[in-house]
C-alpha cells in the first residue's frame, strides 16, 4: 500500500471551550467523548515540533471556539517560530479590546468570521447563545481596525448552507459581505452529528476523491486522530499522536481507504453513505 502524503492542513482543536451552541456543531456528542477538555500544553509543542518540516497550513481549532483558549496567542507565536502559517475559525463573540489587536499582530494569515445568516432571527436560532448584532458589531471593529493597522491579516465570511434553515440567503450573504470581507465562504453542509442532521435529508455520495481523508488532519484535545474531518465525535478514533503525528496520518486504514474511494468511489463507504458528505 502506498505511503500518504503529509497533509496540506492540521486542525488542532487545543480546548472545547465556546460561547454557544450552534445547531450545526456537533460539540454536545464531542464533550461526552473526549478526556481532556484542553489539550496539554506538552502535546501542542509536540504537534508544532513534528509537522514543522510539512509546513502545512493550521486550523488552530476543531470543534471549539479558538478565542476562548486563553493559550492560544502564545501557541500560535511558537508555530510562527517554526515558520508555520495558519488561521482561526471564530463566531465572533469573545472579540474584544483585548484580543483584536493580538489577533491582528499574530501573525495568522487569515480569520474566518463564521456568521451563517444575516436574518436576527435565523442567525440566534443557529447559533443558539450569541446575539446577532452585538456579535455584528464586534466583527465590523475588527475589520475596521484591521483595514486602519494596513490589513496585515485575511478576512472570511463563512455561511454554511444549511437546508430547510438558511439556503435562501446565499445571494444576499454575498451581496451584503463581498464588500467588506476578502474572501466569501458557503460551504454545503455535512453531517457530523449535529441536531440539524436529524433535519437533514442526506445525499448518497458518489464522488472518487474526498479532500478531507487526503489532506486534512484533525487532532483531538486527546491527540486522537479520525480517519475522516467529518468524525468529528470520534468514538473509535483511527490513531493517535503519542506514537508520532506522522504515523498517526499515515495508516494502513488511511491508505485503503483512499485506495477504495479511488477505485470505487465514495459510494462504497459506509461512513460516507451514513454521513451524507456532498463532494
Amino acid at each position: 500500500m502506498f505511503r500518504v502524503p503529509p497533509p496540506t492542513i492540521v486542525s488542532i482543536e487545543t480546548n472545547l471551550a465556546c460561547n454557544c451552541n450552534c445547531i450545526m456543531c456537533p460539540r454536545t456528542p464531542v464533550l461526552k467523548t473526549r478526556r481532556n477538555r484542553v489539550m496539554p500544553q506538552d502535546m501542542v509543542i509536540k504537534i508544532l515540533d513534528e509537522i514543522q518540516e510539512w509546513k502545512p497550513k493550521i486550523q488552530w481549532g476543531w470543534i471549539n471556539e479558538p478565542l476562548a483558549d486563553p493559550k492560544l496567542f502564545g501557541a500560535i507565536a511558537y508555530a510562527r517560530s517554526l515558520g508555520l502559517k495558519g488561521w482561526i475559525n471564530t463566531n465572533g463573540g469573545l472579540l474584544d479590546d483585548d484580543n483584536i489587536p493580538k489577533l491582528i499582530n499574530s501573525g495568522l494569515t487569515q480569520v474566518n468570521f463564521s456568521i451563517d445568516s444575516m436574518d436576527p432571527e435565523t442567525y440566534e436560532k443557529s447559533r443558539v447563545g450569541l446575539k446577532f448584532r452585538p456579535t455584528i458589531e464586534k466583527i465590523m471593529k475588527f475589520i475596521n481596525e484591521n483595514n486602519r493597522c494596513g490589513h496585515p491579516v485575511s478576512t472570511m465570511a463563512s455561511h454554511i448552507v444549511i437546508p430547510g434553515h438558511n439556503d435562501n440567503e446565499m445571494e444576499y450573504f454575498r451581496k451584503f459581505w463581498s464588500p467588506i470581507v476578502d474572501n466569501i465562504q458557503q460551504p454545503l453542509y455535512r453531517s457530523r452529528g449535529a441536531d440539524w442532521d436529524k433535519e437533514f435529508i442526506s445525499e448518497t455520495p458518489t464522488a472518487r476523491y474526498c479532500y478531507f481523508i487526503e489532506n486534512e488532519m484533525n487532532i483531538t484535545t486527546d491527540g486522537d486522530v479520525p480517519l475522516c474531518a467529518c468524525d468529528a465525535i470520534c468514538a473509535t478514533p483511527e490513531a493517535n499522536i503519542k506514537d508520532g503525528v506522522y504515523n498517526a496520518w499515515n495508516t494502513p486504514a488511511r491508505a485503503e481507504t483512499i485506495d477504495r474511494i479511488r477505485r470505487l468511489g465514495l459510494i462504497n463507504l459506509g461512513f460516507c453513505r451514513e454521513h451524507g458528505r456532498r463532494n
